[in-house]
């Protein structure tokens, strides 16, 4: 498993979410000089990616995957057959297929922060304490 993943889950397991929060906020930003660990807290300006939750346009759900895939090394995908963020008008919902059992479910969003809603990704996926696919 990752070290990044299980950091995370130990600090989920301690009840530090402002910890993990920063942490996702730290990958969601634009600024490079930002400096973070998850060991040594945090020094960050909330400025970053934000899910488009308006559904319209061409390119709102290939921008939205990409916010998700930025949680890809975090190993969001490793429980996971299926998993995606859907917004119209600003309503929102994950879609998940758990691996292996293939289970179809949905968690709705709507009203959250992109920080709130990666933090629910992570709830469903690594926190989870699912089985997990085989990668390496």
């Amino acid at each position: 498993m990752r070290a990044t993943t299980i950091k995370l889950q130990e600090l989920y397991t301690q009840g530090e979410k402002e910890q993990i929060k920063n942490f996702i906020r730290f990958v969601l930003s634009n600024t490079s000089n930002v400096k973070y660990t998850l060991d040594m807290g945090y020094k960050l300006i909330r400025d970053g990616a934000r899910f488009n939750m308006s559904g319209y346009g061409e390119k709102v759900t290939t921008e939205n995957l990409n916010i998700l895939n930025r949680f890809d090394y975090v190993g969001i995908y490793d429980y996971t057959r299926f998993l995606t963020v859907d917004f119209y008008k600003g309503q929102g919902v994950i879609i998940y297929q758990y691996w292996p059992d293939g289970l179809l479910g949905h968690h709705h969003v709507s009203g959250e922060t992109t920080t709130d809603i990666i933090y629910n990704v992570l709830e469903l996926t690594i926190f989870s304490g699912n089985e997990t696919r085989r990668r390496e």
